[in-house]
């Protein structure tokens, strides 16, 4: 039996065996099928990720850059216009502003410390000029406002005095419609 039984399993190899001379595999092409099947899953995956997910992203940012344009092409109109607006306005000799008796209460001391200060700002512009006066109440108020924010600490510092300058010059400049401040200075400067 154990003959028979070899014969049988020599003979089963060679017809199984694809490996082998002469031999060739059942499905010769089943290889390159399956390499091409995966390759077209590929594709269709990466068209559909295309589609559905890359595009509208792409074109939503699209829409966000057309409105950032939109955006800044109206800054800049607005600009060009108050540049313009500055250059009608009659530019005089430097005048000098002055603000005096700002009184603010500073920020955590329940009204028991505050600050008081006089500024005389400096325009080139007349308009500037009278619209500080017309304005001076609404000046005060924002002075009121960012000083009373601050504590007894950080209005006694140097540093704060030096910023404050701008500070003040970009709050004044942001009330006025005609002209601009250029400089900003302490007149008086108290912390009581």
């Amino acid at each position: 039996m154990s003959e028979v039984g070899d014969q049988e399993t020599q003979d089963v190899m060679k017809e199984g065996d694809f490996a082998g001379e002469g031999n060739k595999p059942p499905f010769p092409y089943l290889k390159w099928s399956l390499l091409l099947l995966v390759i077209i899953l590929m594709g269709l995956g990466a068209f559909i990720l295309t589609q559905r997910v890359i595009v509208p992203k792409l074109t939503g940012l699209d829409r966000i850059g057309e409105k950032v344009r939109a955006i800044k092409e109206n800054v800049d109109r607005e600009k060009l216009e108050k540049d313009e607006k500055k250059k009608k306005l009659k530019k005089v000799p430097v005048i000098s502003h002055a603000i005096e008796g700002v009184v603010a209460n500073a920020a955590g001391s329940r009204g028991r410390r505050f600050v008081t200060f006089d500024i005389i700002v400096e325009t080139k512009y007349q308009e500037a000029q009278q619209e500080m006066t017309a304005k001076e109440y609404q000046i005060r108020d924002a002075l009121i406002n960012y000083f009373g924010g601050r504590s007894v600490t950080e209005l006694s510092t140097r540093e704060f005095l030096y910023t404050a300058k701008d500070t003040i010059r970009g709050i004044i400049n942001g009330l006025l419609e005609n002209g601009e401040v250029d400089t900003v200075f302490f007149n008086k400067f108290l912390i009581q």
